[in-house]
C-alpha cells in the first residue's frame, strides 16, 4: 500500500520539475529576445527573414555575402515584381545550409531556392584562420527558436563534427553567453528592449531594405589572369567540405525532392598575384561536377560575365564582391533568368504590397545616397540597414516631399 501511495507523489514532483523547467525556459527565451541587441548586419538579416510574411517570397537566396551583395531584392521587385530575401550569413559555410534550407521551407514555399556555393569552397586552414563555420552556427543558433529541431540538430552536428564540446552550453543557452552585453545596467537594458520592440517598425515589421548590403568604392585591380574563366581545369575540394557538400545534396534529394533548388556562383575577380582565388575558381569547376551528380542545375556566373555585362575594371569593390554598378547588372540579368525559368510573382496581400512598395522607395533612396557618397570619393564604407542609415534615408524622403510641395506651390 505504501508503494502505491508513493507513485502519485513522485508523479506530481516530476510534473512540478518539468513545469518549473518549462517556465524557466520561457522566461529565458523572453529575456533573450528582449535583451539581445539586433544591430549586427548578419543578425538583423536573419531576424528579418523570420519576420517575412508566411509564403510571401518567390525566391530565397542562401549563401554568403557573395550573393547578398550581388542581388538586390528592392530592384528585383521594382523592375520584375519578384519578392525575394537573402537568408544569408557573411562567410556562410556549407555545413549550415541544411538549417537554412529546412527553416526556409517551414516558412515559405518559394518557386526556387538559390544557393551560392562559396561556403563549400573553404578549407580546414580557412576555418582555422577565419572561423566561418563557427560564426555561421553561432549566428543561426542565436536567432532560431530555442526549442527548434533545426536549431538543436545544427548545434549537435557542429559539436559532433568539431569536437568543441565546450561550446555546447553557450550555443544552447545564448543568454548565458551574452548576458554581459548590457554593461550600462538598467538604462542600457531598457534601450535595447526598446530597440528590439521597434525592430522593423519602419516597414510594418519587416526589414525595409530586405537584407541588402554593400560597400562603397571600386577595387584597384592588378593584372588579371587571361582567359581563366574559360578554363575547365578542376581542383579537389577540401575533404571535409566535399563530405559536407555531398551530405547536404543527399539531404536535399531525400527530404526535399520536389523543391526547385538552383546552385550558382556569383562573379569574382582573378588577379595574377592572387593564387588563392585561382584555386577557388578551379574548385568551383569541381563543385559543378559534384552538383551535377545529384541532378541539380549549376549556373557559374564567373563564366558568364560577358553575358551579364560585368566589367572587371568597374563593377567590383574587391575581388570577392560586386559593387552597386555590378549589382544592378547582375540583379537585372538574374531576375530575367528566374522569370524565364519558373518563377511566377505571386499575388500579395494589401499589407505585403505596401511593405514591398516601401522597400522599393527606400531602395531607390539608398542607391541615391550611395551615388552621393561615391561622388564624394567614399571608399570602403559599409552600408546596411542600420538605424543611422534609415534616419538618413527618412530625411531624404522628407526633403523630397517638401521639395515636391514647394514646386506645386510655386
Amino acid at each position: 500500500m505504501k508503494e502505491q501511495n508513493c507513485h502519485p507523489s513522485y508523479g506530481k514532483r516530476f510534473c512540478k520539475v518539468v513545469s518549473l523547467f518549462l517556465a524557466l525556459l520561457l522566461v529565458l527565451t523572453a529575456a533573450w529576445n528582449g535583451l539581445y541587441i539586433h544591430r549586427n548586419y548578419d543578425e538583423d538579416r536573419i531576424t528579418g527573414f523570420f519576420r517575412e510574411p508566411k509564403n510571401s517570397l518567390d525566391v530565397v537566396l542562401i549563401g554568403a555575402s557573395d550573393i547578398s551583395r550581388a542581388f538586390c531584392p528592392g530592384l528585383a521587385y521594382e523592375n520584375y515584381g519578384i519578392t525575394s530575401y537573402p537568408f544569408t550569413i557573411n562567410g556562410d559555410a556549407v555545413q549550415v545550409w541544411q538549417a537554412q534550407l529546412d527553416e526556409t521551407l517551414q516558412r515559405q514555399n518559394p518557386d526556387v531556392i538559390v544557393i551560392e556555393v562559396n561556403g563549400a569552397l573553404y578549407s580546414a586552414a580557412d576555418e582555422e584562420d577565419y572561423h566561418m563555420y563557427q560564426t555561421a552556427v553561432e549566428r543561426m543558433a542565436l536567432h532560431l527558436p530555442l526549442l527548434s529541431g533545426t536549431r538543436i540538430s545544427l548545434i549537435e552536428r557542429y559539436v559532433a563534427g568539431t569536437g568543441r564540446t565546450g561550446d555546447l552550453v553557450r550555443l544552447l543557452f545564448p543568454l548565458y553567453e551574452y548576458h554581459s552585453n548590457q554593461p550600462g545596467g538598467i538604462r542600457s537594458a531598457l534601450a535595447t528592449i526598446r530597440s528590439n520592440l521597434l525592430f522593423g517598425e519602419d516597414n510594418g515589421g519587416v526589414l525595409t531594405l530586405r537584407g541588402f548590403e554593400t560597400i562603397t568604392g571600386k577595387t584597384q585591380i592588378g593584372a588579371l589572369v587571361p582567359g581563366i574563366e574559360k578554363s575547365e581545369k578542376t581542383e579537389e575540394l577540401d575533404p571535409a567540405y566535399e563530405q559536407a557538400l555531398r551530405r547536404f545534396l543527399s539531404h536535399c534529394r531525400k527530404m526535399h525532392p520536389k523543391t526547385n533548388i538552383l546552385f550558382v556562383r556569383a562573379p569574382h575577380l582573378f588577379e595574377e598575384n592572387n593564387v588563392k582565388m585561382q584555386t577557388v575558381f578551379y574548385r568551383t569547376n569541381r563543385i559543378g561536377q559534384i552538383i551535377g551528380e545529384y541532378g541539380y542545375p549549376f549556373l557559374n556566373f564567373e563564366k558568364m560575365k560577358q553575358e551579364v555585362g560585368i566589367d572587371d575594371q568597374t563593377d567590383f569593390y574587391d575581388a570577392n564582391h560586386l559593387n552597386v554598378s555590378g549589382m544592378r547588372k547582375f540583379t537585372a540579368y538574374f531576375s530575367e533568368y528566374l522569370l524565364a525559368h519558373g518563377v511566377e510573382p505571386r499575388k500579395l496581400t494589401e499589407k505585403e504590397q505596401e511593405q514591398w512598395e516601401h522597400t522599393e522607395r527606400y531602395t531607390e533612396l539608398f542607391l541615391q545616397y550611395y551615388d552621393r557618397l561615391q561622388a564624394e570619393g567614399s571608399n570602403g564604407q559599409d552600408l546596411f540597414e542600420s538605424p543611422e542609415l534609415l534616419e538618413i534615408l527618412q530625411g531624404m524622403e522628407s526633403d523630397s516631399v517638401k521639395s515636391g510641395k514647394a514646386e506645386v506651390a510655386g
